[in-house]
């Protein structure tokens, strides 16, 4: 049939056809655009969102922020680092660190960002162009499936997203999900296989830099041999005088407990301690 019309039909007319579909296109596309450009400099929009900011450092603004999005609050809290050892970590910092030069950390282990956001929020008191990479290879932790997208919300929230650089990947080699913890209906063991993300990023940082970083905070993996490597692959990140902040070092943890205690074997110098978080710093010889 189409044929037929084509044969009976003049050829200015085929070509007058041909134009008027392909105006309508034109203007259909137009409009498109029209209503995209409205939508993207939608000044309301973006004003909303820098109207609703909470701070980083503010340990109950961020946990209901992330409650408020649906997570077991139970959940946030007995995952994350406390408030009492967040203000201890960011008066060390603030004690130690305090040069009035643009601060590079590394935080190892994110979960849904409470620790991320506090020490981001330190950090760029102490300088505005501080800068935290993240590493977390972003698995089902605690029953909560894809964390990361919790953690980039909660640093939306705090106006914190362009001063941390998130990986997600494994610190070192692939592991046990968890700490080998069953919560849920989630077993790391049989969801193993299927877990992926990159791995050994701390390696391949030193790839890129080293003697850089300021401070490492250290609440990923909590196996004692698999702490000990990330310990020995973030020393030539450090900078003289760097930090090493370990969570977790009280007896619940016996292992981490244990590596704290004995730093000084694995070339860092105990600094400080509130019972939960252990500080320790880096000198010239142990780079």
């Amino acid at each position: 049939m189409k044929d037929l019309i084509v044969n009976l039909c003049p050829h200015g007319l085929l070509q007058w056809l041909r134009i008027q579909r392909s105006k309508r296109w034109i203007d259909r596309a137009r409009s498109l655009h029209t209503e995209r450009y409205q939508r993207i400099n939608d000044e309301s929009i973006i004003n909303a969102q820098n109207s609703n900011h909470i701070r980083g450092d503010d340990w109950h603004a961020t946990t209901q922020f992330l409650a408020d999005l649906g997570l077991p609050k139970d959940q946030i809290i007995e995952g994350s680092i406390s408030e009492t050892s967040l203000k201890f970590i960011s008066t060390v910092l603030r004690q130690t660190l305090n040069n009035n030069l643009p601060l590079l950390g590394l935080h190892i282990g994110n979960f849904v960002g409470v620790s991320l956001a506090h020490i981001t929020a330190s950090a760029v008191q102490i300088h505005p162009d501080s800068l935290v990479i993240a590493i977390d290879p972003n698995l089902t932790h605690r029953g909560i499936k894809n964390p990361q997208n919790y953690v980039l919300q909660l640093l939306q929230a705090c106006d914190l997203s362009n001063k941390v650089l998130p990986l997600a990947a494994y610190s070192g080699e692939k592991s046990i999900s968890n700490d080998g913890f069953v919560f849920g209906n989630y077993d790391p063991t049989t969801h193993f296989q299927l877990e992926a993300a990159s791995s050994n990023a701390i390696q391949n940082l030193t790839k890129l830099f080293t003697s850089k970083c300021d401070f490492v905070l250290m609440d990923g993996n909590h196996q004692a041999d698999y702490l000990v490597k990330e310990i020995h692959n973030v020393k030539p990140l450090l900078k003289p005088g760097g930090l090493v902040i370990l969570d977790d070092i009280n007896m619940v943890w016996e292992e981490i407990r244990s590596i704290f205690l004995n730093i000084s074997s694995l070339g860092l110098a105990p600094l400080a301690d509130d019972g939960r978080v252990g500080i320790a710093i880096a000198s010239d010889k142990a780079q």
